[in-house]
């Protein structure tokens, strides 16, 4: 074993054993982009997640990564998402790894040092570009520890991925729900604080967090209809189309049946109302063989820390249950419907899930 070989493969050991203590995919990402930075010794790593859109090519930064004293130190993107346009380097990467549905890794050198730049795709066809800066030409022995290093992360992104997602739409899983909360919460807090330390001490920002409980209309008539097979399809399109239209950044859950839960980070409460209803809109210009036309019904509470999930879910799900019961293919929101007197306040805040884990259903 040469001498520039074992400081890389013990460095791979410790990357890998680090990923096998997280339980969190935002984490291994994480850790991902920081042991990738310091295996290539670099002064910087970005992660983004590729898009495609009306511009061509497009990267949502999602964090980036500097060395630090002992560890490197990540930094989430705290802003609204944002999406740049993706220079020839990173968009042929990302168009090789999208027609070979593989894992690619490029190498780029430039007058102020080297660019690497590596693809992950995920369960749900989602592609990631961890691209990493550093002033120095890497070695071949680094470059294959990278290459090995990746691999590994792989491996342990589709275990996480088996665990966690509903195998049927790509979504997160019911059983996830209250530690993706928790997580959701503690990210959001220090979201809400870089950018208000960013914005100087005077800044008071307004960026809550809101659960969204969605349900398709009619959705027992179409299994009736038309079997469970096309019942599946027009779940996995309802699926797609959430993925597509909510950040990165948004928790998306499938929770049973026809039911999903959506959580969005840092949006304005002028706006929340907005964003769901563009997702309806969306949904009902859906054209799917042999159903047709499509409807969901979407009922939202904004997250107070205070209140335990089920708590919150709740309210949401009161804001549903009157959608459906006002005519389907709507939003509500729960404090809007308090204050105008359409519902009542509960006198305790008991969630709309029982306590055997069933769903409140309509059709």
């Amino acid at each position: 074993m040469s001498s520039a070989t074992a400081p890389t493969l013990l460095k791979i050991l410790t990357s890998v054993e680090t990923l096998s203590r997280l339980r969190f995919r935002d984490d291994l990402f994480r850790a991902f982009a920081a042991r990738a930075l310091d295996l290539v010794q670099g002064r910087m790593a970005i992660l983004y997640r590729a898009t495609s859109g009306f511009y061509g090519m497009g990267l949502v930064p999602l964090g980036w990564c500097v060395p630090g004293d002992d560890d490197p130190h990540w930094e989430e993107y705290a802003e609204p998402e944002t999406i740049l346009p993706a220079d020839p380097f990173l968009a042929e990467i990302i168009a090789e790894s999208a027609d070979t549905h593989l894992s690619g890794l490029r190498v780029q050198g430039s007058g102020d040092g080297w660019r690497l730049a590596c693809t992950i795709e995920t369960h749900t066809r989602e592609h990631l570009v961890l691209e990493l800066q550093t002033p120095y030409p890497p070695e071949r022995e680094v470059l294959e520890g990278i290459r090995i290093f990746l691999q590994c992360f792989e491996n342990q992104l589709r275990q996480w991925e088996y665990a966690n997602l509903d195998t049927l739409t790509g979504l997160l899983n019911r059983k996830t729900f209250d530690e993706q909360f928790d997580q959701f919460i503690a990210e959001a807090e220090r979201a809400e604080r870089r950018v208000n330390e960013r914005r100087g001490d005077d800044f008071r920002g307004n960026r809550p967090c809101w659960l969204g409980v969605v349900d398709i209309d009619h959705f027992k008539s179409v299994n009736d209809r038309f079997g469970h097979q096309i019942g599946d399809q027009v779940l996995q399109e309802v699926a797609s189309a959430m993925l597509g239209l909510f950040r990165g950044s948004d928790k998306l859950f499938r929770f049973g049946g026809e039911e999903f839960v959506i959580m969005l980070r840092g949006v304005s409460e002028d706006d929340v109302f907005n964003i769901f209803d563009r997702f309806r809109a969306a949904i009902s210009t859906l054209d799917i063989a042999p159903v047709g036309m499509v409807t969901t019904s979407v009922g939202y509470a904004r997250i107070d820390p205070s209140y335990k999930p089920g708590e919150l879910l709740g309210r949401a799900d009161q804001a549903l249950y009157y959608a459906k019961a006002h005519g389907r293919d709507q939003v509500r929101g729960f404090d809007d419907l308090i204050m105008s007197g359409a519902i009542a306040m509960p006198p305790t805040a008991q969630p709309a899930v029982d306590a055997g884990g069933g769903e409140l259903f309509f059709d």
